[in-house]
């Protein structure tokens, strides 16, 4: 499977690379909304600094998740 990436614009897709090929190769078109070109939004993790509170041993728990495998 090659995923080449275009545009389409008044009936035409105009692809940005093209493809050698001396044969027929079926194709499957999906059209993206303008919205998912854009990346999304990352999530941003400090405003979760200092509100989890745990009062067990770390080294204890990363020694018995290690024990796990």
């Amino acid at each position: 499977m090659i995923s080449l990436k275009g545009v389409y614009n008044h009936g035409q897709i105009t692809l940005d690379q093209t493809l050698d090929s001396d044969r027929e190769i079926p194709v499957i078109v999906t059209f993206l909304d303008d919205d998912e070109e854009e990346s999304p939004q990352k999530y941003q993790f400090s405003d979760l600094a200092g509100k989890l509170e745990w009062d067990g041993d770390p080294v204890a728990e990363q020694r018995a998740i290690r024990d796990e495998w």
